[in-house]
């Protein structure tokens, strides 16, 4: 099992589990948070986006967005945030 199969199977688990998305979004903190962190999580959904057909062809400016999952209780993308020129760290595109 990948990384991305093991944390799209705990997401669904809470998801699925929860009296509600709000509740979902709670329980759901910590996790979200070690994927966060996950880089090979990352470079597993980026190689799973660039194998996908077209993939390339989307506008996501000024993010690089990269659709991990959709179903019926949750969308998870992975946004990438290039940093501006000046590298300034308070502002944001």
């Amino acid at each position: 099992m990948t990384k991305t199969e093991k944390y799209l199977k705990e997401l669904r688990s809470i998801f699925s589990s929860a009296p509600h998305k709000h509740e979902a979004n709670f329980r759901s903190d910590q996790l979200l948070k070690e994927m966060s962190g996950d880089a090979g999580f990352f470079a597993e959904a980026l190689q799973d986006h660039l194998e996908k057909k077209g993939s390339l062809n989307t506008l996501h400016y000024p993010v690089v967005g990269l659709d991990i999952e959709l179903n019926e209780d949750f969308g998870l993308v992975a946004n990438c945030w290039i940093p501006l020129p000046d590298r300034s760290p308070n502002v944001s595109t």
